[in-house]
């Protein structure tokens, strides 16, 4: 009777720890699965918004200054615009600005203190509205390679922009026994604009 009772208890364990095993799987795959689907949406926006732009920036010094401190945010103060490394091509930033077809300027930033890649579009005010576009952001970098284009007087252009992203999968667990670290997802992507000013 020992004996059963020792396999039993041998057995119970051993269902426990794969039931456990299941579980963290299971939180896992599901946590990557989900920033895995939106990261990439988020990527696809980016690109979209590189590709129907008309303008782009910063690919100079006197970009990043003539925009340094004047977006206006709706909270209150100015958007935060961290300098760019113009010294080589690409420019690599942790910001993007573009122009849309409608003439908006739009600004995508990445605040690594709160791990969020924000969007801020213009309001009828003339303020920015500034909205989390993407959350669990570990790493952030736009590059831009620049050309001199012979058309607008050989003023730098956007040739090709691309995004490097790294998340991390939040921790929706909603069970002690779902715990478990997902190992984060890096996505990199590029896309030349289709139409300049």
């Amino acid at each position: 009777m020992l004996i059963s009772l020792a396999i039993s208890a041998a057995l119970l364990t051993a269902v426990a720890l794969a039931m456990d095993a299941s579980f963290t799987a299971y939180a896992s795959a599901a946590e990557s699965t989900s920033a895995q689907s939106s990261t990439r949406l988020v990527v696809h926006r980016i690109q979209a918004m590189i590709r129907g732009g008309v303008a782009q920036g910063p690919l100079t010094p006197d970009d990043h200054l003539a925009w340094k401190n004047t977006i206006r945010l709706k909270s209150g103060g100015t958007l935060a615009l961290p300098e760019p490394d113009f010294s080589n091509n690409p420019v690599t930033s942790d910001y993007l600005l573009l122009d849309d077809r409608d003439g908006r300027l739009i600004a995508l930033d990445f605040d690594p203190i709160t791990a969020t890649v924000f969007l801020s579009t213009p309001e009828p005010d003339g303020r920015y509205e500034r909205r989390p576009l993407l959350q669990g952001v570990t790493a952030c970098t736009f590059s831009l390679f620049r050309r001199r284009d012979r058309q607008s007087d050989y003023q730098n252009v956007l040739e090709r922009g691309g995004i490097d992203l790294t998340v991390q999968p939040g921790a929706d667990s909603t069970l002690g026994t779902e715990a478990g670290q997902s190992p984060p997802i890096r996505l990199i992507a590029s896309t030349s604009p289709r139409r300049l000013r």
